[in-house]
């Protein structure tokens, strides 16, 4: 017997589980199908996004049943900047979740061709897996997706009540606005175990009345430690909105990070009362547990008054 047949005699044993690995090796095992079943969804994972690129709809097809054959805890799929990715495509890949997932990942940043469809097929499956702990969704610059769709993911994530972490991209997105946000708001308000939020929607359509929206949902969660809000040169944020923000953070007992990002906003009321400004400093000198702030103001409805306070009061927190 060469070397390699010995090899091969203990490597089959070790995966079936025999405790002696020099004894003939079964032919047949549930271990062998399991771990076949494992590589031929790694393989898969690993040629979707050429696949989708290439519109080999039949073969992506396939790829998708090994995934799904798999019936595995996490799934990551990336498709950015993927042109050829059809709603047709993403169809597929929603019905193909197992639903046992725990872990979801998935970027569509850069598809300009997923809209309403495609998103409305997505979160018909999200809404399935209710043992998902944590979702990551990036859409960032996928400019067919309407308020609407971006709505209808909001609301589902209120039927998700295992997640942890909440991460979704929805930068560039000109259409989804303050619904969307309001819906994030109401739903996340339900998400008592939520510990890491980030919501963002740089160059969006949002103003101050959904960020009121969303504040009123965060305002209080037990156990969210981690947040990071972007509405980066969305120009009909305001003052009001963002006083409402600053307020419901002070409200997060937990709160170890914060990252806020409102730079190139603009604020519709007197500049001379920068109310948003003296919240965001009360609110983040409250939180005893806060180690991290990284805020973005910049060309905002923050003067230079108000981010030189800020700066002053955060200075004295730390050197406390």
């Amino acid at each position: 017997e060469t070397s390699i047949e010995l090899d091969k005699v203990r490597l089959l044993n070790a995966i079936a589980g025999m405790e002696d690995l020099n004894a003939p090796a079964p032919e047949e095992h549930a271990a062998y199908d399991r771990l076949n079943t494992a590589l031929q969804a790694r393989f898969a994972w690993a040629l979707l996004h050429q696949l989708a690129e290439r519109g080999m709809q039949m073969a992506f097809e396939k790829a998708l049943n090994a995934i799904a054959a798999s019936d595995g805890l996490q799934a990551k799929f990336s498709f950015m900047g993927c042109k050829k990715l059809t709603e047709g495509m993403v169809g597929q890949l929603a019905r193909s979740l197992p639903r046992r997932l725990q872990h979801l990942s998935v970027d569509f940043s850069g598809c300009i061709a997923l809209g309403e469809k495609a998103m409305r097929s997505l979160v018909g499956s999200i809404v399935g897996l209710r043992q998902l702990e944590s979702l990551r969704l990036a859409c960032e610059g996928c400019v067919s997706i309407t308020d609407a769709a971006a709505q209808s993911l909001a609301k589902a994530v209120a039927q998700l009540p295992q997640l942890t972490l909440l991460d979704v991209n929805l930068s560039g997105c000109p259409d989804v606005g303050d619904a969307c946000l309001e819906a994030f708001g109401s739903s996340v308000a339900l998400l008592q175990q939520l510990s890491l939020l980030s919501l963002l929607c740089a160059d969006c359509g949002v103003s101050q009345r959904g960020i009121c929206g969303l504040a009123s949902g965060i305002r209080g969660l037990p156990k969210l430690a981690h947040i990071h809000l972007s509405f980066h040169g969305c120009v009909n944020v305001g003052d009001v909105g963002v006083k409402a923000l600053g307020e419901a953070v002070g409200t997060l007992g937990q709160l170890e990070s914060a990252r806020l990002d409102v730079e190139g906003c603009v604020v519709p009321v007197d500049r001379r009362t920068p109310v948003g400004s003296a919240a965001i400093a009360r609110g983040l000198l409250g939180l005893q547990s806060l180690s991290l702030v990284d805020l973005r103001l910049q060309e905002s409805w923050i003067h230079a008054e108000g981010r030189a306070d800020i700066a002053a009061k955060l200075a004295h927190h730390r050197g406390r």
